[in-house]
């Protein structure tokens, strides 16, 4: 379920990633490390308060943060890659399977699937990639 604070925490994202590293982006809007690494991974709701000033300093208009923008559907880290690529390969290892097993076009196909998910939904759910996973195993197996 996207809620308004997966939203921010995307948008937040994407423009945290867009300065040359998180010092520089902190230092641009004034927050400390801590703060957007708690926005960032979603241990902290951005507020209607901070989402406004973070909107003004941004020059975006007023309720970007809340809004799913086409610039972010595609907008996915490196650390979201691995993070989706590890718990899919834990999952795949409970199946008693090996990662080599899989057809590579299937992984592929369930890794974007995976990726494009989390970026729209701002969220990465290990739920998710079990029932992939099952209905890829269920589909390579019938083929």
């Amino acid at each position: 379920m996207k809620t308004i604070y997966n939203l921010r925490k995307v948008n937040f994202t994407m423009l945290v990633n867009l300065e040359k590293n998180d010092s520089q982006f902190c230092a641009k809007y004034g927050l400390s490390k801590t703060t957007v690494s708690l926005y960032k991974n979603g241990d902290r709701n951005i507020s209607d308060k901070k989402a406004r000033e973070i909107e003004l300093m941004a020059h975006k208009p007023e309720g970007w943060l809340d809004t799913a923008n086409k610039e972010n559907h595609n907008f996915v880290t490196p650390e979201t890659v691995a993070v989706i690529m590890l718990d899919l390969n834990k999952q795949i290892q409970k199946h008693g399977i090996s990662v080599h097993q899989l057809d590579d076009s299937v992984y592929m196909e369930l890794v974007t699937m995976l990726l494009n998910d989390s970026a729209l939904d701002g969220a990465f759910d290990s739920e998710k990639t079990e029932r992939a996973l099952a209905l890829a195993l269920a589909v390579q197996g019938a083929s």
